[in-house]
């Protein structure tokens, strides 16, 4: 710690800022997710279930 105290440091913004936004989506048989236009891969062992 003391060899940081020549640095002068200083703290960082630590305002909590949270954007998600969660989206229910089924996994096609073929280990597809569509999202807007767009189709996304995931493995194999989550087909048929629903990701959030």
């Amino acid at each position: 710690m003391e060899r940081w105290l020549h640095e002068e440091l200083k703290p960082f913004n630590l305002v909590r800022v949270e954007l998600v936004n969660r989206h229910e989506r089924k996994v096609s048989s073929d280990c597809l997710v569509s999202y807007h236009v767009h189709r996304y891969s995931v493995p194999h062992r989550y087909v048929g279930h629903t990701l959030k």
